[in-house]
């Protein structure tokens, strides 16, 4: 969230791999065959001030 980097906020957040996170669900409904693994993303922890 770019608001979160302003100086009024500094908010500490987490950033999600969205494209490897919708990636992986496009080939999970392009091949459902009712065997969906759970799967695990490395994100990022963006610490500010809050932290």
């Amino acid at each position: 969230i770019p608001q979160a980097a302003s100086p009024n906020y500094c908010l500490t957040t987490y950033r999600q791999p969205l494209t490897d996170m919708s990636n992986y669900l496009v080939d999970v409904l392009e091949n459902a065959d009712g065997t969906c693994l759970d799967r695990q993303f490395q994100g990022q922890l963006i610490i500010r001030n809050s932290a």
